[in-house]
């Protein structure tokens, strides 16, 4: 298995494909499965490389403390590891929250910068929903209960009533089922709602694709006054463009095609001004 030492710890990445690299961070509920419909796709064109952070999966699990700043070192470490010097990043959901220290911190690091379905705060009701998981999880432990208030969470209504809908339920399970102790989580989920990179956004200087998701109700597009959602990334970010697809939180799995298909175009100019310089 592919470990590297990072850190004072050992994460477990996977590589696939060839070209350009394109590191890819997970959100807060999975590991690096979050990009298992995606990956196929993207290392037809790239160098794909995914990986557990620290804290999941089957990358060491220190009970904390956690901060957003800690894994972008992380990521930093992963590249010096793999004798990357620059690579793209594509950051979802909270993995777009450790990407954007990252390139804020890091830029001679980094090519391009994709953030799906992210945002750079909570607001009130971002929070109140991860005390609703913690306690359904706590009462249900993570069964039926707590799978079917996931999967409302994820999916659009029409994703949710499609022929699809059996083979996601199976895979976010899976996800789900593979990740790190409770311990654990209420850690990592303390550094989340801590977050606030709303100073960093305009700092950053590489071109970055922010992807939303219409029907998003877990980190929307717009959120409350005190949050940040994908809007805030576009405008705040110097070089940002903002696409919306007719979809849920976990687009990455209802439109794996379209989401590939407009981040490859977006990788793809870093290449063609490339040529053209």
């Amino acid at each position: 298995m592919p470990y590297a030492d990072v850190n004072g710890i050992r994460l477990y990445y996977e590589e696939r494909g060839s070209g350009q690299p394109v590191v890819q961070i997970h959100g807060s509920g999975f590991g690096r499965g979050n990009f298992a419909t995606l990956t196929p796709l993207l290392s037809r064109s790239f160098r794909v490389i995914d990986y557990d952070m620290r804290g999941f999966g089957d990358s060491d699990a220190p009970v904390g403390p956690y901060s957003m700043e800690l894994w972008a070192d992380d990521l930093a470490g992963l590249l010096d590891a793999l004798e990357i010097e620059r690579a793209h990043v594509h950051g979802t959901s909270m993995g777009g929250m450790v990407a954007i220290p990252f390139a804020a911190k890091y830029p001679g690091r980094l090519d391009r910068l994709v953030l799906s379905c992210s945002l750079a705060a909570y607001d009130g009701a971002a929070r109140m929903n991860k005390r609703v998981w913690h306690a359904v999880a706590k009462a249900y432990g993570k069964g039926d209960e707590f799978l079917d208030l996931v999967m409302f969470q994820l999916f659009s209504r029409p994703f949710l009533e499609s022929e699809r809908m059996g083979e996601a339920r199976e895979l976010i399970a899976k996800l789900i089922s593979s990740q790190t102790s409770p311990e654990v989580f209420a850690e990592i989920t303390k550094a989340i709602e801590a977050a606030d990179l709303v100073p960093l956004l305009p700092t950053i200087d590489a071109p970055t694709l922010v992807i939303g998701g219409r029907y998003d109700i877990m980190t929307p597009i717009d959120m409350g006054p005190s949050g940040a959602g994908s809007r805030v990334l576009a405008e705040s970010i110097p070089q940002a463009e903002l696409a919306v697809l007719d979809a849920g939180h976990t687009f990455l799995v209802e439109q794996p095609e379209a989401s590939c298909e407009l981040i490859t175009e977006f990788l793809g100019r870093a290449h063609a001004a490339g040529a053209a310089g």
